[in-house]
């Protein structure tokens, strides 16, 4: 079909099983261009609208040419290396080279379309992933997108229309204090102490294994988080909420006091509460299996992890009538949305009948 100074024409891949529509124009240099735009012919002909719209303005911007692949590891040296945590460009890697690479390496990065992505979601959801897992694929890809677009790759995201699969709500397991009490006494005397840090300050696993003396402020009763450990490595805390003081139980204090070492405070300020073997940190897997895992099955509490230790502290706060905002800043969250969407349900008076509050702050006193 022709319109104006362009085309649009249906196009076979060379597999034979996927058709595009694709539109020619001519540039102001006499050459002609060629772009894929999708499995809609009607889209076609509105994009192709706009480019000879863009012709005639003179706002027409040509786009720089590069494989999925070549684009693909761009991104990763250029963005993701320099300006994320070790952690996520990791992952960002992995899901890049194990399965993004793999399914669109040499395809021309504006040859890619909506389509094509939803396509590559369903068959990893056709692969038994769960929701969660197929999310965290996407995520990667529509931010390396989004920069081919603002690198001039790209005119427009073909992920940011992709819509996140629904996660199903995971049951969220909480110790009461009479299990706190049972698993404490079943871990071994040697790792009390973090046991119990973690159910009653609520730090991530991370965060805890890179706790120094110099992080706990006895004086204040207080406990500050400043680094995590990720693979035998110290990095950043999960995200700038996540540097905070947590407030420390008396007995914790006292604990703490016990099994301080001897010296000042400026020799042992850089010392590891928790170290493994040769000083540095200690290693997750190792402990969970060897020692957590063990005490928890001395205390009849199988199929616990060392998560829920987390959750038992917001819970135990809860419990002890704090309210959401405290939550918020003691666990370290980024928004008070995550901690009223993990933890409302076990607020005081969230089931409760509406009406009779309302009743009792109008008509209460009389």
């Amino acid at each position: 079909m022709m319109s104006g100074r362009g085309t649009v024409f249906k196009h076979r891949w060379k597999d034979g099983r996927r058709t595009s529509w694709r539109i020619s124009y001519q540039l102001p240099n006499g050459r002609r261009k060629v772009e894929t735009v999708g499995p809609s012919k009607r889209e076609a002909e509105r994009v192709l609208a706009e480019r000879l719209a863009d012709l005639r303005s003179g706002g027409y911007r040509e786009l720089t040419e590069a494989t999925f692949e070549g684009f693909g590891h761009k991104w990763l040296s250029d963005y993701a290396l320099p300006h994320t945590k070790p952690s996520t460009y990791d992952g960002y890697r992995r899901y890049l080279e194990n399965h993004w690479i793999p399914r669109f390496g040499s395809w021309r990065l504006q040859a890619i379309t909506t389509a094509d992505i939803e396509a590559a979601v369903a068959e990893l959801s056709a692969r038994g992933l769960a929701p969660k897992s197929v999310n965290n694929f996407v995520v990667p890809l529509k931010r390396m997108l989004a920069h081919a677009v603002r690198w001039g790759y790209l005119r427009d995201n073909p992920a940011a229309g992709v819509e996140r699969l629904r996660v199903p709500q995971r049951e969220m397991r909480a110790l009461t204090p009479a299990e706190v009490r049972r698993l404490l006494d079943a871990v071994a005397p040697e790792h009390r102490l973090l046991v119990e840090l973690a159910v009653m300050t609520g730090v991530r696993r991370g965060e805890l294994f890179a706790l120094r003396w110099g992080d706990v402020d006895i004086r204040t009763a207080r406990l500050h988080v400043r680094r995590a450990v990720w693979q035998g490595q110290y990095v950043a805390p999960k995200s700038e909420r996540s540097r905070r003081a947590v407030d420390l139980a008396p007995a914790l204090v006292e604990r703490l006091r016990e099994a301080r070492p001897q010296g000042s405070d400026e020799e042992i300020a850089g010392r590891l509460l928790f170290p493994g073997a040769g000083g540095g940190p200690l290693d997750p897997t190792s402990f969970l299996r060897r020692h957590f895992t063990p005490a928890l099955e001395r205390a009849g509490l199988s199929g616990l992890r060392f998560h829920d230790l987390r959750h038992t502290y917001a819970s135990l706060l809860i419990l002890a009538g704090e309210h959401p905002k405290y939550l918020q800043a003691q666990l370290g969250h980024a928004s008070i949305t995550t901690t009223l969407d993990r933890y409302s349900h076990l607020l005081p008076g969230e089931h409760a009948h509406g009406g009779d509050r309302l009743q009792a702050v109008v008509w209460g006193e009389r």
